[in-house]
């Protein structure tokens, strides 16, 4: 089951995110999220709906269901960190594609 104690990596945008999971949530699912932002070192807790629970098994059969969450209500300070943290990332990414 979900408890506060999981850590796992997620695809993070401005908007939500979507991460890896053993059991299905459904649809309409309130989390409370607490996401690390390696780039800053920041810590933001954030609420969050379930908008879509597929099954990915046959990609993923430890973690066959990828959740795909919004945010809801975040606090103005933690959306300016969480846009900052994905903007570094992509022009990290962007940087080692080109290999500079």
């Amino acid at each position: 089951s979900f408890s506060e104690h999981n850590e796992c990596e997620v695809s993070l945008s401005a908007a939500g995110l979507a991460f890896f999971n053993a059991e299905p949530l459904p649809v309409g699912t309130l989390l409370e999220l607490r996401m690390m932002l390696t780039s800053c070192l920041a810590v933001i807790v954030a609420f969050a709906r379930v908008v879509q629970c597929k099954d990915n098994a046959a990609n993923s059969p430890q973690l066959p269901y990828e959740i795909c969450v919004e945010y809801i209500n975040m606090q103005e300070e933690a959306r300016e960190l969480l846009v900052k943290h994905v903007v570094r990332k992509q022009m990290q990414q962007l940087r080692d594609k080109s290999g500079v």
